[in-house]
């Protein structure tokens, strides 16, 4: 069985969304080698958990959802479980994040540089939630879900032909 329009157009969204994602931390990624290759005497690196949270989880997020994309575009049902988890973490992320985290304000500046994480959030939730709930529609009405158990458990839709 091949996978709808409408199935197919959720995963091409999250195949480049993920694909996009992959910028970010390669920049960061590409900077510190370029700092380090031209200043080989004086370049002090990041500590380990910059590149673990600015570099690796990002990357690995990003090709969790490539492979998830690639999952949803063959009918798997673990993708399509995948996507709907990581479709409500990432927005639930976001939200608490702009509810619990107060940035530290420097006298009477009213945007300290350092800390535009809570702009990044905010943005990122404007992103994520319409998409989110998009997959949410989409993933879990009944002819949907079908495409993919029927997809998951071949021999079940052989016995119903019969």
């Amino acid at each position: 069985m091949k996978a709808s329009n409408s199935v197919r157009a959720a995963a091409t969204v999250q195949f480049l969304g993920s694909l996009a994602g992959l910028i970010a931390p390669g920049l960061v990624w590409a900077s510190e080698i370029q700092l380090r290759r031209l200043y080989p005497r004086s370049y002090q690196p990041q500590p380990a958990r910059f590149y673990v949270v600015l570099v690796a989880v990002p990357i690995c997020l990003c090709l969790l959802g490539i492979v998830t994309s690639i999952g949803v575009f063959h009918l798997r049902e673990w993708a399509r479980r995948v996507t709907l988890s990581w479709a409500t973490a990432s927005t639930l992320v976001c939200a608490l994040w702009l509810m619990l985290h107060h940035p530290r304000s420097v006298g009477d500046a009213l945007l300290v540089i350092g800390d535009l994480s809570n702009a990044f959030a905010a943005i990122l939730l404007v992103i994520l939630a319409p998409i989110s709930l998009w997959w949410w529609i989409l993933l879990t009405r009944k002819s949907v879900r079908t495409q993919f158990r029927e997809r998951s458990n071949p021999s079940s839709h052989a016995q119903i032909s019969i």
